[in-house]
């Protein structure tokens, strides 16, 4: 159990460098900023899946 969560915890800096937020705020905010972009859809839901994978595992307490 303490290598998954090791693991998680791992993965989820990682992403949260690469979107460049981690608070709760922060990623709420920037999941409606990408929203309103004028960017491909595709590039759009591939930083919201971020975004929302990053939001769903605070819950876990890592």
């Amino acid at each position: 159990m303490r290598k998954a969560q090791a693991d998680i915890a791992l993965l989820r800096s990682a992403l949260a460098g690469l979107i460049g937020a981690d608070t709760e705020d922060e990623l709420r905010k920037m999941e409606a900023a990408m929203r309103l972009l004028p960017a491909p859809e595709e590039d759009k839901e591939i930083s919201i899946n971020a975004i929302r994978a990053l939001l769903e595992t605070m819950a876990l307490n890592v």
